[in-house]
């Protein structure tokens, strides 16, 4: 695949991260039964478990998206050849004007989204998750004995508090450059699904609770 697609593709990025969880996965499952099921090691035996079969999954639905893009062309032009050049033309011709029209008309018909789906693109869920993947191997590598898991979930949770509220004022503060790129026209700032008043408040409490609740519940450093 790597030779294939090249090294710095998506895919074959995905592929090598994935072969690499597998491998983790068997050398924890090992030490599971080599430590007498020590539960440092069977949590993070579980944990990889379930990173490598999300990651699987990703990688599997890519490649499939995939390998029918690469067909759909083929398949196109084998259509096209049984057409007179007349015809093929005239198709060829139609399809031009009918991604012109679509493209022209895309930007004026927004997408509805309910209220979930609007405040998981304003508190940036994705990056959001990938916060809290990175402090809950920061926790469990920097946790001295056996780990205690409310705290844990305690510092995940106000992290979350914090990293959600500082999506939202990054938002926030950059929505005139949103507003320009097609890529973040649909955030809710430039499409207009909320107010930059209503940002302000979420961010701004989300942020704060999220520090006291850390300051409270963990400790001053970790706030």
């Amino acid at each position: 695949m790597r030779r294939e697609l090249g090294a710095g593709h998506l895919l074959s990025k995905l592929a090598l991260a994935w072969l690499g969880m597998i491998l983790l996965q068997a050398l924890l499952g090992a030490g599971t039964i080599w430590s007498n099921k020590a539960a440092d090691i069977a949590t993070a035996h579980v944990l990889v478990g379930a990173l490598s079969l999300a990651v699987g999954v990703m990688t599997s639905i890519i490649a499939f998206r995939g390998s029918v893009l690469a067909r759909a062309p083929q398949m196109v032009s084998g259509e096209r050849e049984s057409l007179s050049p007349q015809a093929g033309q005239y198709l060829a011709d139609s399809n031009k004007k009918m991604k012109a029209t679509v493209q022209s008309l895309t930007p004026a018909v927004p997408v509805e989204k309910g209220w979930l789906a609007v405040y998981s693109d304003l508190f940036k869920a994705r990056l959001t998750f990938l916060v809290l993947l990175t402090t809950l191997v920061g926790f469990y590598i920097g946790f001295r004995g056996p780990v205690d898991y409310l705290l844990m979930l305690e510092t995940l949770f106000g992290t979350a508090l914090v990293a959600s509220g500082a999506s939202a004022l990054n938002q926030l503060m950059e929505q005139e450059y949103d507003a320009k790129m097609r890529r973040t026209q649909s955030r809710p700032l430039p499409s207009g699904r909320l107010q930059p008043r209503t940002v302000l408040i979420v961010g701004s409490v989300s942020a704060a609770l999220g520090l006291i609740f850390l300051g409270l519940a963990v400790n001053l450093l970790t706030a």
